[in-house]
């Protein structure tokens, strides 16, 4: 499919698992999809069955994805001016005015995300994260 900017999103058939982003498999009579593309290797939590417009359907999805995921608009005042910060949280222990219990960000935990860098997070699925989005920029982003 190409688009009104120039780019394109197309999908094709490649002879090494190392060049691919997409992974089909069948086994016990369904279709799996793996995004082998993200460095977690996440199974894509759907399945088909070997039907030629289901699978597509999927694939297309799948292409769809990862065309949004390494697009880049072609100049953007933005890029440059916008930093994304992840915190794990911690209990606050001393809680509000009401005495509600409070998360606050841990000093120990602090990853940054700036325009081209790239960060691999591991997470502990029983803690708690909060994104501050920081516009260093004179443009309102709301």
């Amino acid at each position: 499919m190409d688009r009104a900017d120039g780019s394109s999103r197309r999908f094709e058939l490649v002879n090494s698992r190392d060049a691919a982003e997409l992974e089909v498999y069948v086994l016990d009579a369904k279709v799996y999809f793996k995004m082998i593309a993200l460095k977690a290797a996440p199974r894509v939590p759907e399945t088909c069955s070997p039907i030629a417009e289901d699978t597509h359907a999927i694939i297309r999805a799948a292409e769809h994805y990862l065309w949004h995921l390494r697009r880049t608009p072609p100049r953007s005042v933005l890029r440059t001016k916008i930093c994304i910060e992840l915190h794990r949280l911690k209990q606050n222990t001393q809680g509000d005015d009401w005495l509600s219990p409070t998360m606050i960000p841990d000093p120990d935990f602090r990853k940054t995300l700036r325009d081209g860098e790239e960060v691999d997070i591991l997470v502990d699925e029983r803690d708690k994260y909060g994104v501050r989005l920081l516009n260093e920029s004179d443009i309102p982003l709301y």
